[in-house]
């Protein structure tokens, strides 16, 4: 109930000091849903979920919840991202990433010359 006073308190007044972990939380958690996806370009949605994924595993102040809930919409980023195959090996490449050449993807490896 007071978590909103107390996020004011600490980024208005307290700037230097940690934060206790429910303030913590409660930033992270609200900073979650304002991020908005459909406006987001593929490059963009990558790079965040990379970055939830990794403040999920190198956090240890992190509640459990918090850290399965940054996993959880990490691993979903990057499910719904695009992906094509190489032409020529096969591998699966995000379609922002891929080299198209004569209307086919490539990957970086296999970039015909």
């Amino acid at each position: 109930m007071w978590t909103p006073l107390r996020v004011w308190y600490y980024t208005k007044f307290v700037k230097n000091e940690a934060w206790p972990s429910d303030v913590r939380e409660y930033v992270v958690r609200r900073g979650l849903k304002r991020i908005d996806r459909s406006n987001s370009s593929p490059e963009q949605q990558e790079e965040i979920a990379i970055k939830e994924i990794s403040a999920a595993l190198q956090d240890d102040e992190l509640s459990p919840e918090l850290m399965a809930d940054l996993l959880e919409d990490g691993l979903k980023r990057l499910k719904n991202l695009p992906v094509k195959h190489c032409t020529a090996c096969g591998v699966s490449i995000l379609a922002h990433d891929a080299i198209i050449t004569d209307g086919k993807p490539y990957c970086k490896n296999c970039l015909p010359r």
